[in-house]
């Protein structure tokens, strides 16, 4: 009985809030930089994905980046590469080059806008 219920619990879902989005010029995609709720137990994080533009971002975790709870984190896109600015103290668990041909560059030490 006890490990069923365990299993259940573990079954919840993420939910993501987003909080920015920018298409990317001259392609079918956009970047959305969120934050994911994954329940009581964690922290919030700062997650970044690259989908397609006449999509919904869905509740999985992001596809291009993954930052532990540091909200100075913001995306632009300069010439159809996405560009993450962060915190040098940012904590990453993910940070991918590219995403279905769209570059991705990260800076780090930068204030937000």
């Amino acid at each position: 009985g006890i490990s069923v219920f365990l299993l259940a619990g573990c079954g919840m879902s993420a939910v993501n809030f987003v909080k920015t989005e920018i298409n990317i010029a001259n392609s079918d995609y956009k970047v959305v930089v969120f934050t994911r709720d994954a329940g009581a137990t964690t922290k919030n994080s700062v997650q970044i994905s690259i989908i397609r533009q006449r999509d919904e971002l869905d509740d999985l975790a992001g596809n291009i980046f993954i930052s532990d709870g540091d909200d100075n984190i913001f995306v632009t896109v300069e010439n159809g590469t996405v560009v993450v600015h962060m915190s040098e103290s940012a904590r990453i668990f993910r940070s991918q080059n590219s995403y279905q041909g769209v570059p991705v560059k990260y800076e780090t030490g930068l204030t937000k806008h």
